[in-house]
């Protein structure tokens, strides 16, 4: 057909995101194929009750900007691999995991699970984190890099190399949490004392 010309098409949800966007919907489910790296101040909003399946080898990272993935404790946000789905296995370390830069202190990340990779790396800010699941990943589930500050509650953090990690000068004052049957639970080996009051061990 003559009148038809073809079209360039780039994917939307890949490479820098330099404008406000959002991924997903109440009950969607969305293939990340390539990594995400936010910058420019852009803010990447995912609604709750909304899940994105990352392929191997991919990740979230936001250097300048925020990421507003704000869920409920009936409507949660899930981060997981792709491949964890009927009829795939998945498998800790399956995708990069989610890395909140130097700029990202605007963050909010409630109601979150993280599967499947290599958890939730904060460094040099101090965003807000409530209500966080970290299960199946490699590494850290939580890790901390000064000068990062981080206060939370209701975490849970099962089935990683490593519960919560804290490294350089960070500080992180975890409670009410649930932090078990990881490799190692908790590792300060940064210059501050890692504060896990109030929280559940497994025994």
């Amino acid at each position: 057909n003559s009148n038809v010309t073809t079209a360039a098409w780039s994917d939307p949800f890949a490479g820098n995101i330099g404008a406000n966007l959002t991924i997903g919907g109440p009950g969607q489910t969305v293939d990340i194929l390539q990594s995400i790296t936010i910058v420019g101040n852009a803010v990447l909003t995912v609604p709750a009750n909304t899940t994105l399946r990352f392929a191997p080898g991919t990740g979230l990272t936001v250097q300048q900007g925020a990421l507003h993935a704000d869920g409920t404790p009936l409507d949660p946000i899930f981060f997981t691999s792709a491949n964890d789905q009927p009829g795939l296995t998945p498998a800790a370390g399956d995708w990069a995991g989610v890395a909140l830069g130097s700029g990202a202190g605007a963050s909010v990340l409630r109601h979150v699970f993280i599967k499947y990779a290599t958890g939730l790396t904060i460094s040099n800010c101090a965003p807000t984190v409530e209500a966080f699941t970290a299960l199946y990943n490699t590494a850290a589930g939580l890790n901390f890099l000064g000068p990062a500050t981080l206060t939370t509650s209701d975490a849970l953090l099962a089935f990683n190399d490593l519960g919560a990690r804290q490294l350089n000068s960070a500080q992180l004052t975890l409670r009410n949490s649930v932090i078990k049957n990881n490799g190692t639970n908790a590792q300060a080996a940064g210059s501050l004392s890692l504060v896990a009051t109030q929280s559940w061990w497994g025994s």
